[in-house]
């Protein structure tokens, strides 16, 4: 295990220390001016209406954490929204952003903001506030690990239901954990009003913030409730983040780097099955088409022994997180894996690459007289859906049930291969398509559709009259 000493580090800009010994209620006094309210809505496609979308209005609690009046939260901000490829839940929730973002102090009136991104590994997700700047914000001190039995207190802002109190709880820290981010464990958990909480030492260093309870950050890979700890994550993993928000709005983002396997932890009883000396690596079970793995020749079968200078071992589901981190964080093209591949020891060069775009970036376009719309088919989906890994065409992301091509038997999931016997090779066609319609307004249009492993055509009696 490698552990990291920083140096104390305080921006200029951030808050000063308090005075040893001062209690919670001045903690809270002079954390509360970067503690603040955030409402927005979530817009969930609605079965019966395209134009009707369900919007949910949401409240959560964040923290400026620098000067330009950037926010940070907790990533369960926009449950539907989700960066990650190959989720058990992909195609659950809504497929927009969050949106109509407001931003205030209690007894304060809001401000607009703008939903940047979330980094589902570290459990945050930022916004930018330009009206709240130059406003005090948060500084995590960065410093060498946290001793066992500091006394902290959690801030926290209670929201609408407790009339936006501000609260204080005292805990301390039970555990340190370094793989595969540096988190620490709090004696026992805490109420869910208290996320995000920011966790402040007595004497007023920022260590961290609580972001979630009962269901864990990505990178914990358990409840925390199973365990009986609430836990955060070192100021020092959010630095970066904080200097480079990630946003994957954007479909020219950067993205996080790509294996592209399936995998599960080596067990013991495993181990035993392939004859290994010890337990030791981690088991690929899929190798996604198309990706490094597959271009470095990776089977399923294979066991990953070592990246890098670095031994693999996963035992457990939770183990996996240390691996993925390496990979989606690796700085450099290319890397070395070693394999164990039926008792035959190789090793196998990896160029990494960004991971594929996913369907939150993804272009739609459709029509309401038409009664659908459609998105371009990116990797999550084409796997989500069991889609051949060669599918062409697009994919039904929105259909009114009681519209005119849900009446024709149009389904959501359903692949749209052509229009009116032109072949359909992207959004940006289907888009062109679409337009022509919508100019001539024809009295029925022809499409021809891939429903699971069945193609068929279906003829759609448009409603222009309600364009």
């Amino acid at each position: 295990m490698i552990k990291f000493f920083f140096p104390l580090l305080l921006l200029s800009l951030g808050f000063n220390l308090l005075g040893a010994g001062e209690p919670a209620t001045d903690l809270l006094k002079k954390y509360q001016p970067a503690m603040v309210i955030i409402e927005y809505y979530e817009v969930m496609p609605s079965t019966n209406s395209l134009q009707g979308t369900l919007r949910i209005k949401k409240e959560t609690t964040g923290f400026l954490v620098d000067a330009s009046g950037l926010i940070m939260t907790s990533s369960a901000l926009g449950s539907g929204f989700s960066e990650s490829l190959f989720g058990e839940s992909e195609l659950a929730g809504q497929l927009s952003l969050p949106q109509d973002f407001k931003v205030r102090r209690p007894g304060q009136k809001p401000v607009s903001g703008e939903f940047l991104g979330k980094d589902e590994d570290i459990g945050v997700a930022f916004i930018r506030a330009e009206a709240l700047k130059p406003s005090p914000f948060i500084t995590f001190t960065v410093r060498k690990p946290v001793e066992i039995g500091t006394e902290v207190y959690i801030l926290a802002n209670l929201g609408e239901r407790f009339d936006y109190a501000f609260s204080a709880v005292r805990r301390e820290v039970a555990a340190l954990i370094s793989n595969p981010k540096t988190r620490y464990l709090l004696d026992g958990n805490l109420p869910p009003d208290l996320a995000p909480g920011l966790v402040v030492t007595r004497q007023g260093q920022v260590l961290g913030i609580i972001m979630e309870h009962g269901i864990s950050p990505a990178v914990a890979g358990m409840p925390l409730r199973a365990t009986g700890f609430s836990q955060f994550l070192a100021g020092s993993e959010y630095l970066k983040l904080i200097a480079e928000p990630p946003q994957p709005a954007a479909a020219d983002s950067l993205r996080k780097r790509w294996l592209g396997i399936y995998m599960q932890p080596l067990t013991r009883e495993l181990a035993d099955y392939f004859n290994l000396p010890q337990v030791q690596g981690i088991l690929v079970n899929t190798v996604i088409d198309g990706s490094p793995a597959q271009a470095a020749g990776l089977q399923p079968g294979d066991i990953i022994t070592r990246i890098g200078n670095s031994e693999v071992k996963a035992e457990k589901d939770h183990d996996l997180e240390i691996f993925k981190t390496i990979i989606r964080e690796f700085s450099g093209d290319s890397v070395l894996l070693a394999l164990n591949r039926q008792g035959q020891v190789l090793s196998r060069p990896v160029k990494l690459k960004p991971a594929p775009k996913s369907k939150f970036q993804a272009k739609e376009t459709g029509s309401v007289a038409l009664g659908f719309f459609a998105r371009e088919l990116t990797r999550d989906i084409i796997l989500a859906r069991n889609y051949p890994a060669d599918a062409e065409g697009v994919w039904i992301s929105r259909l009114e049930q009681a519209g005119p091509s849900g009446l024709a038997g149009l389904q959501t999931g359903d692949l749209l291969l052509a229009v009116d016997n032109v072949s359909i090779t992207g959004i940006d066609q289907l888009s062109e398509i679409v337009q022509k319609l919508e100019a001539a307004r024809p009295q029925m249009v022809k499409l021809f559709v891939r429903h699971e492993n069945t193609t068929r055509f279906i003829f759609v009696k448009p409603t222009w009259e309600q364009e």
